[in-house]
């Protein structure tokens, strides 16, 4: 199933994607998913997540209660204008769960824009179609939390900047 996520931040790329690369701002965003539990590691243009999540109601009853989620970003270099690809991969630990795609941020919208495209697959015959459908909104929600996080992060470290220039 093809899924895509547009996020739009009020910085220029090379902030964007040092903020998507920090380790901390990952953390913001496990923690604002309301991870039970999360590990994080950011080393260079590799950033990788693990949450352990509450299981959305319509795949609680395949899952259980709960899911960790993996994901890996890993960044190209930047192209002049700042722009950046990169892929990613996302799997759900002992599920049959995928998703892979690609990452470009680049400027645009409100200064840059983040654009989210690739494959959600759940590998089970006859039930997979069903089960992405229900899976979709939830890998949506996770891009809609870096959003919100992202939108705080950024207006508090302008902040500083603002005063500075005033």
């Amino acid at each position: 199933m093809d899924i895509s996520s547009h996020l739009d931040f009020a910085a220029p790329p090379d902030e964007v994607y040092a903020m998507m690369t920090d380790q901390r701002y990952l953390e913001e965003v496990c923690v604002a998913s309301d991870s039970i539990s999360y590990h994080v590691s950011a080393a260079g243009s590799t950033t990788q997540t693990s949450q352990t999540l509450p299981a959305p109601d319509s795949a609680a009853r395949f899952t259980g209660p709960q899911l960790t989620v993996n994901d890996e970003i890993v960044w190209g270099d930047p192209s002049s204008d700042g722009s950046r690809s990169g892929t990613v991969t996302m799997t759900v630990l002992g599920q049959p769960v995928t998703f892979k795609g690609g990452i470009r941020l680049s400027p645009g919208g409100r200064r840059s824009v983040v654009e989210v495209r690739g494959d959600l697959k759940v590998a089970i015959p006859l039930r997979g179609r069903k089960l992405e459908e229900a899976a979709a909104p939830a890998v949506m929600a996770g891009y809609r939390t870096q959003q919100e996080v992202g939108d705080r992060w950024l207006a508090r470290s302008a902040s500083p900047r603002e005063s500075e220039e005033a």
